[in-house]
């Protein structure tokens, strides 16, 4: 702005053009993480050249000047760190007014209903559920469909699956073909039944039409590979990577691991829009902390601190206790070890099924923590899929 030089303005006004144009081909907006480095590049050059006037001052002997230029140093925030004037800073009332930012993660439906509002950046949401219940489907399933809405997804696989397993599950939702001769079952209709039992009560019942579907092939490689290209050409169209896949063993990587790989891919220019853990029990615990239930909580929050540094949505699961396996629909009180899990969250749910449920391959999601909204804890939304396709969720209804 300072220059008179038409040549220098016209040569940055088409670098910042340039980068303006690259910036919206991504189709996802990191705005405040670009913002929070940017503040942090700009006070690293800032204090070097503070430090190096200071010395300067001090070998010249001029140390009143050089005493009053230290106490006189600004840092600049321009990020999510900055302060502000509550009220005269118009900007930030203006920016509770703005429209609110969508989800991450769009499903059609019921489910689509139960979840909006709930999967923004900045947010941090659990999945609660016994062992074998489906966590891994769900988040493999909410991670899929953020990629193929191009946003920039990471999935950390933390022990409880190897990189080969995740893939046969990832391929297979590529192809739509099982990786083995088969009849599969895919739901086509679901509605909620309502009926009075003897006693006069209400008793509802998802109602399930499917129909038959058999592949006498085995799935090869040839294609998953035009799989995964189809997707890429018809839903995807951008050669960004949109879902990387980070396995390792179980108590191998702990929060801060993770925080470092996504560092370095920050520095090469790939910001995730979604982190997914599976999962965080299985994390290795924080340094320095002896006792279990204060690893667990150190370890929640910084998985919440992860979706407010890097402004994403993070996604995890975690098991729920013994009590869980007898009851038709989880409450709060259905946490693993430590119940200060549920302060940490954004928002959190429940796999519910019976054993009915189970035969006909239904589940049902109940809020357990929303913050901001009001919830129901014991209502539900119903769902349904094909595992033999890797789609946990195909059909929904309340």
């Amino acid at each position: 702005s300072r220059s008179k030089d038409k040549a220098t303005i016209e040569l940055v006004e088409r670098f910042v053009r340039s980068l303006s144009e690259e910036y919206e081909r991504e189709g996802t907006k990191q705005t405040e993480y670009l913002c929070d480095l940017a503040s942090a590049h700009f006070n690293s050059v800032r204090l070097l050249a503070h430090a190096t006037k200071l010395q300067g001052l001090v070998d010249r002997g001029k140390l009143k000047e050089a005493d009053s230029s230290a106490m006189a140093y600004n840092r600049i925030d321009i990020g999510s760190t900055t302060d502000i004037d509550v009220f005269q800073d118009k900007d930030a009332i203006k920016e509770v007014f703005a429209e609110k930012q969508p989800d991450l993660i769009r499903y059609p439906g019921a489910v689509g209903e139960f979840f909006k509002g709930a999967l923004g950046r900045d947010c941090f949401v659990a999945i609660q559920a016994p062992e074998k219940r489906g966590k891994t489907w769900m988040l493999m399933d909410m991670a899929w469909m953020g990629a193929i809405q191009r946003r920039k997804v990471v999935f950390f696989s933390v022990g409880d699956m190897s990189q080969l397993q995740m893939m046969e599950r990832l391929v297979v939702r590529a192809a739509q073909k099982p990786l083995y001769p088969c009849e599969v079952t895919v739901p086509i209709e679901m509605k909620l039944s309502k009926l009075k039992d003897d006693e006069g009560r209400w008793k509802y019942n998802a109602l399930l039409k499917t129909k038959r579907k058999r592949f006498k092939k085995s799935l090869g490689w040839g294609s998953s590979v035009k799989g995964f290209q189809e997707i890429l050409r018809t839903q995807i169209k951008s050669k960004t990577t949109m879902f990387r896949l980070s396995t390792h063993p179980g108590l191998s990587i702990g929060v801060d691991g993770i925080r470092g790989k996504i560092q370095e891919w920050a520095r090469n220019g790939w910001v995730p829009d979604i982190i997914v853990v599976d999962y965080a029990d299985i994390l290795a615990p924080p340094s320095g902390v002896r006792e279990t239930r204060d690893q667990i909580n150190q370890t929640w929050i910084g998985l919440r601190s992860l979706s407010q540094t890097f402004h994403c949505l993070v996604l995890t699961a975690t098991q729920a206790d013994a009590a869980s396996y007898d009851v038709k629909t989880q409450g709060m009180k259905n946490f693993s070890n430590d119940k200060r899990k549920h302060g940490h969250v954004t928002a959190e749910f429940g796999l519910n099924q019976t054993e009915d449920e189970e035969d006909r391959g239904i589940l049902r999601f109940n809020w357990l923590v929303r913050r901001g909204a009001k919830i129901n804890k014991s209502q539900c939304v119903n769902v349904a899929g094909c595992l033999d396709l890797s789609r946990p969720v195909i059909k929904s209804c309340w």
